[in-house]
């Protein structure tokens, strides 16, 4: 039996863009008494990113937390191709994202 596909015929995806907070982590910030910070990603993500850049996706992380050095170090032991860690609208930093990865908005799944 031919397995159904949600997709359109045709479609591209080129990228995979995702949220970091509540999304690759579960939401929660730690605080050491030394007043260091830190959240936790899961393992099973992290071998999800692996594998979409193993299949030629490029992967980007978009994030309004306080860039405290955490999700870029995350992201780079994954081989993420880019993150953006700021504030302001996600929407437009969404599509600069989207050409720093090369890819046109309409080929990237966004998962937030």
């Amino acid at each position: 039996m031919k397995r159904k596909t949600p997709f359109p015929p045709g479609l591209t995806i080129a990228a995979v863009v995702s949220d970091v907070d509540g999304v690759l982590t579960d939401g929660t910030v730690g605080w050491a008494a030394s007043g260091h910070k830190f959240r936790t990603f899961h393992v099973h993500d992290g071998m999800g990113v692996k594998l979409l850049t193993a299949a030629g996706l490029r992967v980007g992380w978009l994030s309004s937390s306080q860039d405290d050095g955490v999700i870029r170090a995350r992201a780079q032991s994954l081989g993420v191709n880019a993150v953006d860690v700021s504030d302001g609208d996600k929407g437009q930093r969404l599509k600069r994202l989207c050409e720093s990865l090369n890819a046109p908005l309409s080929a990237v799944v966004y998962i937030g």
